[in-house]
């Protein structure tokens, strides 16, 4: 007899790690309701959701023509109604897009490995929406005409190449958007990065600061960003958040190009290279400046401030987000 399950107890959530590493997939950190089906207490399925994420979704193959992806489906989407979640996002494998599409969600975009599918009372079209507001409200109309760069970043915390980055491209475009990663996964929360953002770049009368939204480098979207995975894992969710960028914000946001800075972390140097192929020339990598043949980067100021090295840490922010980050770096770090 075949029953649906949620996993609770220690044993429950090993068993379903045990059966998604046989399918080449891992039962991820964040996922807050997990979800499985036995038979004669063999695990035969598994599904998982972090918020209005659906993921980890796996089915036996001698199973798979019983329809159970529809039984795991309907369920972990009536935990989501639980807490009042309407719209739903999906990450899964290839193989899985019929079943998904069979219950109403609609594909965003999909690689030869993977695809990103959507169903609910918003989607993405209403995202992109209320980005144009925040944009039109902050620099005027907009339309194809429009000479417009972006940058994605997360800030973590706002530091002297961020603003080095954001006045090199501002000069070259009438308009600039800096998409701030809107997901608080990291040690400064959104509005703490945002505040230090808008603090850095309020000389620049031409850039305006948007959420990235959950379709933009999010646990949706590039879960191993904040996982630094280096796997194949990676190359999948960077192009598919790549696709998304080109095929959705390019286009109804009318974005010409958009610029990173150059890295050195593999999984970032990945990014950027899975960018590069599918933005082609609406790619711009600008190389990082360096304060005293340092590079300037987060993850060192990061570094000095858990050495409390607080004074040292401030020689790489910009003067206008100094007093912020000394506040914010005694409330987190202790400096």
């Amino acid at each position: 007899m075949i029953e649906c399950k949620q996993a609770i107890l220690d044993k429950e959530i090993s068993l379903v790690k045990e059966f998604l590493a046989k399918h080449d997939l891992s039962l991820e950190d964040d996922c807050d309701v997990t979800l499985f089906l036995t038979d004669s207490d063999k695990i035969i399925g598994t599904i998982s959701k972090s918020k209005s994420v659906i993921k980890c979704v796996a089915i036996d193959p001698s199973y798979q023509g019983e329809d159970l992806m529809a039984t795991l489906i309907n369920k972990i989407i009536e935990k989501a109604n639980e807490e009042k979640i309407y719209s739903y996002q999906v990450y899964t494998k290839l193989k899985y897009k019929r079943q998904f599409e069979s219950l109403g969600f609609k594909e965003l975009v999909e690689s030869k490995d993977a695809i990103y599918l959507e169903k609910g009372n918003t989607s993405i079209y209403d995202t992109l929406k209320q980005m144009r507001q925040i944009i039109e409200n902050n620099l005027g109309s907009i339309d194809e005409s429009s000479d417009i760069g972006c940058i994605t970043m997360n800030a973590n915390p706002f530091t002297l190449g961020h603003q080095y980055l954001v006045e090199t491209a501002a000069k070259n475009h009438d308009y600039l958007i800096i998409f701030v990663v809107s997901e608080d996964k990291s040690e400064f929360s959104y509005q703490e990065r945002a505040s230090m953002v808008y603090l850095g770049t309020s000389r620049f009368k031409n850039v305006v600061i948007v959420p990235s939204s959950i379709y933009m480098v999010s646990s949706f979207t590039f879960p191993t960003y904040f996982i630094h995975d280096n796997s194949l894992r990676n190359k999948n969710a960077a192009t598919l958040d790549a696709l998304m960028f080109k095929n959705y914000f390019m286009k109804e946001l009318f974005i010409k190009k958009r610029y990173v800075g150059s890295e050195t972390k593999d999984y970032m140097v990945e990014y950027n290279s899975t960018l590069k192929d599918i933005l082609k020339d609406s790619l711009v990598e600008i190389e990082r400046n360096q304060i005293d043949n340092t590079i300037v980067s987060a993850s060192k100021v990061r570094e000095l401030l858990k050495e409390h090295k607080i004074e040292e840490a401030l020689n790489y922010i910009p003067m206008e987000s100094k007093t912020i980050l000394r506040l914010l770096a005694n409330k987190i770090y202790g400096c």
